[in-house]
C-alpha cells in the first residue's frame, strides 16, 4: 500500500467531490499525476485504494453512475461558517492569524463549498491591532501544561510569572497568573501582552485548577448577574497602564481617554466594590448616585471595623 497515494486520493476527494459533484476515474488519475506527481497509477490500483479508504471509520466514498464522491467531509459547510464567525468575533486576534486558520479549515471542504464561503465573505478586520496572538496562546498553553515560568512583557514592565489558566470572557482571552513572590492571582488580557517567552524553568504550583475556577467565578459575578448597572467613573491617572488594567479587570469597560472617564457594565455588589478599592485614588465613581453611596458605605464599614473600641 502506497501511503502517499492513499493520502493524495483522500485530499482529492475532499477538495473536488461531493454528492452534487462526483468525479470520474480519468479526473482522479489526472489529479494524482499533475498535483501529486504520482504518475503511472492504473485504475485497478485506485479501485483498491478506494476500498482501503472506505475501511476507515467515517470515510465513505460512494460510487454513483456519474462517478465517485466523498459522502461526508471532515467538516460541513455550516460548521466551517460557524467557526469563521466565532473567530471573527474575537476582538484580540489579528486578521493575519484568522486568515491562516481559515485557510487550514477551508482545506477540509470542497472547492464548491469554498466558493459559497467566498460569497458569504466575512467583514474586514484589518483595523485590529497586529499581535502574535496565536503564538502567545501556544506559549501560554505549553507553559501551563509544563508548569514553566513565563517572562511577560507589557507596556508597564517585564515580569517573571507563574501561568495557571486561560479563560475567555466577552470575546477576550485572559491569562490568570501569579508572581513567584506573591500568593495573589492576577489576570491580563492577551492583546495587552507585548511579548511572552517560556523560560523552561519549572515552578511548584500554589493553586490548583479548581481554586482558579473559583476565583474566576467570583470575579465574573460582576458581569453574569441579572441586575447590571452602567457605572461612570473618573480616571485620575492618565498613564497607559491604568487603561489596560481597567480593561483587564472590567471586560465591559468603555474608556474615553480624552475626557478621562470610563463606563462599566457591572452588577453592583461587594465583589465590584472590592475590585474598585484596589484602585485607591486612581479612579472615582461619578454615577449613578446609589453606586457612589454604596461604595462609600462599603469603605466606611471597613473603617468602622478598625476603629478602637470606646
Amino acid at each position: 500500500m502506497n501511503r502517499k497515494r492513499i493520502l493524495a486520493l483522500l485530499f482529492i476527494f475532499i477538495k473536488y467531490s461531493d454528492v452534487n459533484h462526483p468525479i470520474k476515474m480519468s479526473f482522479i488519475i489526472d489529479k494524482l499525476a499533475n498535483e501529486y506527481a504520482l504518475k503511472d497509477c492504473d485504475r485497478r490500483t485506485i479501485y483498491d485504494d478506494i476500498k482501503t479508504l472506505n475501511s476507515f471509520l467515517s470515510i465513505h466514498i460512494i460510487h454513483s453512475k456519474n462517478g465517485y464522491y466523498l459522502q461526508n467531509h471532515p467538516f460541513m459547510l455550516a460548521e466551517i461558517k460557524i467557526m469563521q464567525d466565532a473567530f471573527n468575533s474575537l476582538k484580540t486576534i489579528d486578521s493575519s492569524s484568522i486568515s491562516n486558520i481559515y485557510r487550514k479549515l477551508c482545506s477540509l471542504i470542497s472547492i464548491y463549498d469554498n466558493k459559497l464561503l467566498e460569497d458569504l465573505a466575512f467583514s474586514d478586520i484589518s483595523n485590529v491591532k497586529k499581535t502574535n496572538f496565536i503564538k502567545h496562546i501556544e506559549i501560554a498553553i505549553n507553559a501551563i501544561d509544563q508548569q514553566s515560568l513565563l517572562t511577560l512583557k507589557t507596556t508597564r514592565k517585564s515580569d517573571l510569572i507563574e501561568p495557571y489558566y486561560l479563560y475567555r470572557l466577552n470575546d477576550y482571552y485572559y491569562l490568570f497568573y501569579s508572581y513567584t513572590d506573591n500568593s495573589q492571582i492576577f489576570r491580563i488580557r492577551f492583546d495587552h501582552i507585548i511579548a511572552i517567552e517560556n523560560t523552561d524553568k519549572h515552578f511548584e504550583a500554589k493553586f490548583n485548577k479548581q481554586q482558579i475556577i473559583n476565583i474566576i467565578n467570583e470575579s465574573t459575578q460582576m458581569y453574569h448577574q441579572d441586575k447590571v448597572s452602567k457605572v461612570q467613573i473618573a480616571i485620575n491617572d492618565n498613564k497607559a497602564y491604568l487603561y489596560n488594567r481597567l480593561q483587564d479587570d472590567f471586560p465591559s469597560v468603555i474608556i474615553n481617554k480624552n475626557k478621562q472617564t470610563a463606563y462599566l457594565k457591572v452588577s453592583v455588589n461587594d465583589v465590584f466594590f472590592g475590585k474598585i478599592a484596589t484602585y485607591k485614588d486612581q479612579i472615582k465613581i461619578l454615577a449613578p448616585d446609589f453606586v457612589s453611596q454604596g461604595y462609600q458605605d462599603y469603605i466606611q464599614s471597613i473603617i468602622n471595623n478598625y476603629r478602637p473600641a470606646k
